[in-house]
């Protein structure tokens, strides 16, 4: 009984001698046996940075658009044509043209001063084709009587004696062609109605008249004259943008 106790106390004396030997081995390596080897931490993902540029390399490589390059390439063509297309409805009113001077400035005004001019002093008078076929009422019936007698009226009225006319082709009353110039001033035919009127053995009491109508077809044709300059104003052609092919287009360009 006394050799077991001491051989089992002298195997406890050495299994704890060992044990301890054994786990300073451990520390020495590095290795806790108590402590649980953590797993390997996951790679860290960069996020991509939503505020910085991208490199140079990886910008638009295709043409860009010619509508998103210059979109409003011919914007000075089309205010002009916007301008002059406003005149002309204000003349026609008789309405002050108001803000579209300035732009009439701006569009016309290096190349079609005189035109400016006419329109604006048609404008100042305020003259529209209802207007002048009212003033025309007014001074129609004096525009057919011829009270003086004229060496002219007088050969006119001799030649008319010997001239045979066919019932058909009679010439035409007064009345109806003093209507017919009313018609031509309403719908904004001034130039033929100046031509009729001209010719009438009243037509010296038409003086004031027929120049406010000139004037109203002068502003006539310069409306013409900035239309037709507006349409002749040149558009710019659309210019693409080259962009720097990226190193995987010029790897593929070396390799062809």
């Amino acid at each position: 009984m006394g050799l077991n106790w001491r051989a089992g106390v002298a195997l406890s004396i050495l299994a704890f001698v060992g044990g301890g030997l054994a786990i300073g081995w451990l520390s020495t390596s590095g290795i806790t046996p108590w402590e649980t080897a953590a797993p390997p931490a996951p790679a860290a993902t960069e996020l991509p940075d939503e505020t910085a540029p991208p490199p140079a390399n990886t910008m638009m490589t295709t043409t860009v658009a010619p509508q998103i390059l210059q979109p409003i390439a011919d914007s000075a063509r089309t205010e002009a044509m916007l301008v002059a297309i406003g005149a002309r409805r204000a003349i026609a009113m008789g309405a002050p043209l108001g803000d579209l001077n300035p732009r009439l400035d701006a569009a016309f005004g290096k190349t079609q001063p005189q035109a400016l001019s006419r329109i604006r002093a048609v404008e100042k008078e305020g003259l529209t084709p209802v207007k002048l076929a009212t003033e025309f009422d007014t001074i129609a019936e004096s525009l057919t009587e011829d009270r003086v007698l004229t060496w002219d009226r007088m050969q006119r009225e001799v030649a008319s004696l010997f001239v045979l006319r066919k019932s058909d082709s009679a010439k035409p009353t007064h009345d109806a062609q003093l209507q017919r110039i009313r018609d031509l001033v309403l719908t904004g035919n001034i130039d033929t109605a100046i031509k009729l009127v001209a010719p009438l053995p009243g037509a010296a009491k038409a003086e004031d008249w027929l120049l406010k109508a000139r004037r109203y077809r002068d502003a006539q044709l310069a409306l013409d004259a900035l239309e037709k300059s507006a349409m002749a104003m040149p558009v710019v052609a659309p210019q693409a943008i080259p962009f720097a092919p990226t190193p995987s287009e010029q790897s593929t360009t070396t390799q062809d």
